[in-house]
């Protein structure tokens, strides 16, 4: 009974991501149809994203201020969430929606550089308007704000840079795109898989007890199955319109960055996650989490498949 239990959680789990998957498939390709909706969904994506970041970002900075006597330090740390942030990030995939790649590295860097002075500018404005008797450790308020830059440069390189490349890929190629994600989300599913089917022997428990060196290995085999497949039907009429002309070694070597990327990516978050003391980065999926949660992987393996 126990295994009947145990079996129908990981089928319910598996088609929960599928069912999501497939949903969030067919408005990306509806929205794909369009240029003006295709920039509007990445942005949408990229915001949503980042403001769970940032959620995650305040939970940890409380965590590491948590202790009697840094009742400043907390005060800054529940200020830390910045909408500012984010608009700055989203300069970049604007640039690739207005296809001015001309702009794009100045973009990057107008962004790194607006990320490190709007958190420089809040925090002077912070220690302004503190009252003369509230004091603070400077050794933990210098550590408060390297941290807030470390933390969204981070975020800015692995989320916006990411993703970003997987615009770049769409710009070329609508089809190379949609197997690059589809790459990167059967092994999201392969890994679930055989990871709760034989997963004996964890990749880092720490970090994320449920990956193992079995569910990697299964990600990598249902990755590349599923290139095959795509390879199999590329000349079936219509099949055309949504997976590239390519050679079979470019399929496997596709199936096989994306789905090791994708691990990568899932281990990052899962890190990230740890350190804030929770189990997914929002509630805004339901059982499945949040949007940071379903596109982890994939600003992992994009820019992989790019290069």
């Amino acid at each position: 009974s126990t295994q009947s239990t145990w079996d129908f959680q990981i089928m319910k789990e598996i088609t929960g991501r599928v069912i999501s998957g497939l949903t969030l498939g067919a408005i990306a390709i509806t929205c794909f149809l369009n240029d003006i909706l295709t920039a509007l969904m990445i942005e949408l994506i990229l915001a949503l994203s980042l403001i769970e970041y940032e959620g995650l970002l305040k939970s940890i900075l409380l965590k590491i201020v948590a202790k009697e006597g840094a009742e400043l330090e907390t005060k800054y740390a529940n200020q830390s969430f910045s909408k500012g942030i984010i608009a700055i990030q989203l300069i970049v995939p604007l640039m690739v929606a207005l296809n001015r790649m001309d702009l794009l590295l100045h973009s990057i860097i107008v962004a790194v550089l607006g990320i490190i002075t709007y958190r420089m500018i809040k925090y002077w404005t912070f220690i302004s308007n503190c009252k003369v008797e509230e004091t603070a450790n400077p050794s933990r308020m210098l550590l408060m704000i390297v941290l807030s830059i470390a933390f969204d440069l981070l975020g800015f390189c692995y989320f916006i840079v990411g993703f970003t490349y997987g615009y770049l890929i769409l710009k070329k190629s609508f089809a190379l795109m949609f197997v690059g994600w589809l790459a990167a989300w059967q092994g999201d599913n392969g890994g679930l898989l055989f990871g709760r089917l034989f997963g004996k022997h964890h990749m880092s428990p720490w970090i994320s007890p449920k990956k193992t060196y079995e569910g990697a290995a299964g990600a990598v085999v249902l990755s590349v199955a599923t290139m095959l497949l795509c390879y199999l039907i590329e000349d079936v009429p219509y099949c055309n319109l949504i997976i590239p002309h390519i050679d079979l070694m470019n399929y496997i070597f596709l199936g096989i960055i994306g789905s090791v990327f994708a691990v990568v990516g899932d281990l990052v978050e899962s890190l990230i996650k740890r350190g804030a003391e929770t189990k997914d980065s929002s509630n805004l999926l339901g059982r499945l989490g949040g949007m940071l949660d379903r596109v982890d992987s994939l600003c992992a393996s994009f820019p992989a498949i790019y290069f």
